[in-house]
Formats: structure tokens, sequence, C-alpha cells
């Protein structure tokens, strides 16, 4: 499944059952979806009304510093092992896997413009 069909579904589920706080995702989950959402991947593809009130609604529910909390951690990338800050790495938006800018620039292309990786997901961030 796209990126854009299970962040897409996972914001109508959230709508269509109330919006409840218990559907609320947070840690890399939303850290991959907001991305995404950013992403040229998702300017190809359109990114809807519920998805963005569903992302607005998961950064609701954590504390202000979340984010800055996951990104001054540091990650090590898959690929060539070498360390960096999380917010210089990107994440898979399916497997979770982290790559650095370099070895993330060698990788094919999913049919939307990111970077794809080999579980089916997209690199993101």
């Amino acid at each position: 499944m796209s990126a854009h069909t299970q962040y897409e579904t996972l914001a109508t589920n959230w709508h269509d059952q109330g919006r409840p706080a218990s559907s609320l995702i947070e840690g890399y989950d939303l850290i991959a979806v907001r991305c995404w959402a950013y992403s040229d991947g998702a300017k190809a593809e359109g990114v809807s009304d519920n998805l963005r009130a569903f992302i607005r609604a998961c950064e609701a529910a954590l504390r202000d510093d979340w984010l800055d909390a996951y990104l001054s951690d540091r990650e090590s990338c898959r690929d060539c092992g070498e360390s960096y800050r999380f917010e210089n790495v990107s994440l898979c938006t399916n497997c979770s896997r982290k790559l650095c800018y370099k070895c993330v620039g060698a990788v094919p292309r999913a049919p939307n413009g990111n970077p794809a990786c080999q579980c089916g997901g997209e690199f993101v961030g």
C-alpha cells in the first residue's frame, strides 16, 4: 500500500469514527506522516483536508516540544552506518528504516517522486 493510500485511509477512518483521540498517532509514525505531507510525493498525489486535520490533531495532543526531542536524537544510517542527528536523515514511511542524505540519494524513486524503500515505503524527511 502506498504512503498516500495508507495515510489517507488512516485520516478518513479517524474522521468517520468521530475523530477519537484514541486513533491519534505519535513518535516516528507521526513524524513520517507529517514529513510525507510536505514531500514531493504528497505534492504530486495531493493531501486531503482530513489528513491535514488528522496531523494537526495528533500534534495538538502532544507536548509543544515533542518534535525537538526526536530531532535532537542521533541516528545511524542503515546503509553506511554514519551517525547523524535525526533531523538530517530520511525515514521510511513503512518500515522506519533511516538513511543519510548520501545513501537516500542513491535509491530509486517511487512513481510519485519520493525515494523508494526496498520494503515498498517511501523515504521522507
